[in-house]
């Protein structure tokens, strides 16, 4: 929206639920994007990306996400490493 004052568009992007909505134009939006990202991820990977939405905060170690995805630790830390190469999540701690 160029036309938006800054004021406006902040106010729109800070409702959680439209953001990506608001930031998608036809099939060049975050979401297209997003979707081509988890498309090209080696199944483990998108199996656990999967299944971290269902995590209720904003942090995750390697034992909730296998514990989200039905795996070992090992298998979710792995497939975090894989995660954080795409770019879908950003590692905090060692």
């Amino acid at each position: 929206q160029p036309d938006w004052p800054l004021s406006s568009m902040s106010a729109e992007l800070s409702d959680e639920s439209r953001r990506l909505s608001l930031l998608d134009v036809e099939d060049t939006g975050v979401r297209a994007a997003l979707r081509l990202t988890v498309r090209r991820l080696p199944d483990d990977a998108a199996h656990h990306f999967a299944h971290l939405g269902q995590h209720p905060g904003t942090h995750v170690d390697r034992y909730a996400a296998a514990a989200l995805a039905g795996t070992d630790p090992e298998t979710a830390a792995a497939a975090l490493d894989k995660l954080t190469a795409a770019h879908l999540v950003i590692r905090t701690a060692p």
